[in-house]
């Protein structure tokens, strides 16, 4: 089972596609977010106004613990062990460059070796530049989704659409 780390907007976007679920159920996937993604999900200004179902799911899954999901929630405050780890928190958060879902995220990806999925492109070169292939584009992902059948041709096509 492969573990990825993921940034706010692949929830979006597999949301708008009907096949969000198709992730967070999978059995190949264990999925982490930030304490950071998971309030952009849920408190945050524009996700929650936008997609308030989207909103309401995040919250079963943390707030329902009988909901048999793969994603887990992480405080980096309390997670983050590995000194580079940290160390690349605080460059991160020093530069001002990504947004905060992106700066916990990165960290927590290199701690917990999994790999940081997102669709935003300075994010994945700097992922990238701390570690080589770090970071995985949304769009190489979603092929991933499609080789493992968790999305369909048609599925893939209407995510792609919307990137």
């Amino acid at each position: 089972m492969d573990l990825i780390i993921a940034d706010a907007n692949i929830f979006v976007y597999l949301f708008k596609c009907s096949v969000l679920d198709n992730l967070i159920y999978s059995k190949h996937y264990r999925i982490k977010i930030s304490t950071a993604v998971f309030n952009e999900l849920t408190a945050g200004n524009r996700i929650p106004k936008e997609y308030p179902t989207l909103r309401k799911i995040f919250l079963d899954i943390a707030h329902n613990h009988t909901t048999k999901t793969n994603i887990e929630i992480i405080d980096i405050n309390v997670s983050l062990h590995n000194i580079s780890a940290i160390e690349i928190f605080y460059i991160l958060s020093e530069t001002g460059e990504l947004d905060l879902g992106e700066i916990e995220s990165i960290p927590l990806a290199t701690e917990l070796n999994g790999k940081f999925i997102t669709n935003d492109f300075d994010a994945i070169t700097i992922a990238n530049k701390i570690q080589s292939s770090l970071a995985c584009p949304f769009k190489d992902f979603c092929v991933d989704l499609f080789a493992k059948q968790i999305i369909n041709s048609t599925e893939l096509e209407a995510i792609n659409n919307l990137l």
